[in-house]
């Protein structure tokens, strides 16, 4: 992420969100509290705005594997 940002930076792009889909459509890939955190903590620490599209939260199919919201981890960590 911080090798996106400053290419994106060299440039001159003013970067202001990051789209996160989560979990993926058609896969069902999720990501973890884990993934979720550093994402959130990158956004804050630079000031860009996480816009997290979640609608497809029912579709998780791995075993074992469960869908946590990008507001979640957020309130878990203090953020806005």
């Amino acid at each position: 992420l911080e090798e996106k940002l400053h290419s994106a930076r060299k440039q001159d792009l003013e970067v202001k969100a990051l789209a996160m889909i989560n979990p993926g459509n058609p896969s069902g890939n999720v990501m973890t509290h884990c993934d979720i955190q550093v994402i959130a903590e990158f956004c804050d620490e630079h000031g860009i705005v996480l816009l997290a599209d979640e609608v497809y939260q029912t579709n998780v199919y791995a075993a074992g594997a469960e869908f946590v919201s990008a507001k979640k981890v957020a309130l878990d960590l203090g953020l806005k």
